[in-house]
């Protein structure tokens, strides 16, 4: 599966050629000198389409593109406005690209805050208590006050050890994910990915309404 960056520069790419002219296959020739990831899969696409299967089918076979991306390739070879489809996407990618930065600050935030309490803490319990300690014990003073933070520091040092814990662990999914759909699903974020696929519905039914269809054909499609 191609990232979002690489689907971005493979939806603008192939858009600005089929608007200039070129079939599609020219355009996945041009698409097989940019970098690594963007021109395997182009190469991979002309290797399919070489016995005649379509560039919808070639799409599906490549296993590099989401069912998001094939769907609208669809509507655009329909209605005949592939290159304005292919530049939405390109658009469309580009947000997502954003948005998953996004998501990685959210979560790399936090837990950079979190690890720095957590080493402050750490510094309070094993070092700065200990010589507090020592000062109470020759001046003969009560230490029930010094045992009482102690706990305390302890409870503290013991849940900013298991956030930080659990923060490792959704930092390295996020990470080892392919499939990062389930971090919109994070409370900021299922809003603004309410939103998206919102964008995604009504852009379609305007490129329906646009060429011609009703807004029932539209629906029902």
């Amino acid at each position: 599966m191609l990232s979002n960056k690489e689907k971005f520069i493979f939806t603008s790419e192939l858009a600005l050629a089929i608007s200039n002219g070129l079939q599609i296959e020219e355009g996945l020739k041009m698409l097989a000198g940019f970098d690594a990831g963007v021109s395997h899969c182009a190469k991979k696409l002309m290797d399919i389409m070489q016995d005649g299967t379509s560039f919808v089918d070639a799409l599906k076979q490549s296993n590099d593109f989401d069912e998001y991306m094939i769907q609208m390739v669809v509507i655009g070879q329909s209605i005949g406005n592939l290159d304005v489809v292919l530049k939405e996407l390109s658009v469309y990618y580009e947000r997502q690209k954003k948005l998953n930065y996004q998501i990685q600050d959210a979560i790399t935030y936090p837990f950079v805050l979190i690890l720095m309490m957590f080493v402050i803490v750490a510094a309070l319990i094993f070092k700065v208590f200990p010589i507090f300690e020592n000062i109470l014990r020759q001046m003969s003073m009560s230490l029930s006050l010094m045992n009482t933070a102690r706990i305390l520091s302890y409870i503290g040092f013991f849940i900013l050890l298991v956030i930080l814990v659990c923060g490792v662990i959704l930092y390295i999914l996020y990470k080892k994910s392919s499939n990062k759909a389930w971090a919109t699903k994070l409370p900021f974020f299922a809003k603004l990915n309410y939103q998206t696929e919102m964008t995604k519905f009504t852009y379609i039914l305007s490129l329906f309404v646009s060429s011609g269809y009703s807004l029932i054909d539209d629906v029902s499609i």
